[in-house]
């Protein structure tokens, strides 16, 4: 592939979740005036395309997993999101006047949930679709309904029985 065509190719917006990623690393990195801004234009680019915003104040330890991409993903800035989390499409977690989130590691964020407000949500946590978070959620909990509904499990790998349900 030329370097004519790979330009061409990312300026027409043929990324996945993993170039967005790398794009927003070599933006993070580059010192050099004329490249950050070749980098900074792809990657708010993206960001337009998408209707997404996170800004490259939110702190990631690694990339998260977007299995639908960044389709309408909103981060607020000092945000803190642990390693390996999956982040579902349309996905809010947003500061107040309080402080951002801080997500734990291991985390599951459910397509639609709102995560707002100084509040810290543990390692291990499973956020369905559609929840409102606005309070601390312990290590190991799974988050359910609108109105926050905490199930702790007794261990990482507890199975849950759906049948009596």
């Amino acid at each position: 592939m030329t370097f004519r065509f790979k330009i061409l190719s990312i300026l027409a917006g043929s990324f996945d979740a993993d170039r967005f990623w790398r794009i927003r690393r070599k933006l993070t990195f580059h010192t050099k005036s004329i490249t950050r801004y070749y980098y900074h234009v792809i990657y708010q680019r993206q960001l337009n395309k998408f209707n997404a915003f996170i800004p490259l104040t939110a702190v990631f330890d690694s990339p998260p997993v977007l299995p639908h991409g960044i389709s309408g993903i909103h981060i607020s800035g000092n945000a803190h999101i642990g390693q390996n989390c999956v982040i579902f499409h349309q996905v809010t977690i947003g500061s107040t006047k309080n402080g951002a989130p801080r997500i734990g590691d291991d985390c599951f964020i459910g397509c639609g949930a709102t995560i707002i407000g100084n509040v810290k949500i543990g390692n291990n946590v499973r956020i369905g679709a559609n929840c409102t978070v606005v309070t601390d959620i312990p290590d190991d909990s799974t988050v359910v309904m609108n109105t926050a509904r905490i199930i702790t499990h007794n261990n990482k790998h507890s199975n849950i029985d759906m049948s009596n349900q």
